[in-house]
């Protein structure tokens, strides 16, 4: 399995899983086939139309997407609304998708990831809590 929809996590199906044993799981389990290119050209037009949020973006693999927001934000109306704009509109693209800010590149990418969301509110690291 490259990847999965959330009733299959719900079912316990887990990326790397062979298909034999989700279907195990799964019995009526639909797989399609994984098309590594097809979908970073995906995540390549979705950084060339994230420059509406800003100039600095990056297709990441199949990881996802990166955007410099720095000195952006207030044209948004902060960074929560930024964010809030940000998935609201990738989520009506028809993707699923989670996003955070923070001071580095790597605390984001961990929050997007592992932080737990409070009510749909936007992932928001504050300034030097990282370690946090």
């Amino acid at each position: 399995m490259a990847a999965v929809n959330p009733p299959a996590e719900a079912a316990g199906i887990r990326p790397g899983m062979s298909f034999a044993d989700a279907r195990a799981l799964l019995p009526s389990l639909e797989a399609r086939d994984a098309t590594p290119q097809a979908d970073a050209a995906a995540l390549a037009a979705l950084a060339d139309w994230a420059t509406r949020y800003t100039p600095w973006t990056r297709a990441e693999g199949a990881a996802g997407v990166w955007l410099d927001v720095t000195g952006c934000a207030h044209l948004f109306g902060g960074e929560a609304a930024l964010l809030s704009d940000l998935l609201a509109r990738v989520r009506g693209f028809g993707f699923a998708a989670e996003a955070a800010l923070a001071d580095t590149p790597g605390a984001a990418w961990a929050a997007a990831r592992f932080a737990e969301a409070s009510d749909g509110a936007p992932r928001i690291v504050p300034p030097g809590g990282a370690r946090d």
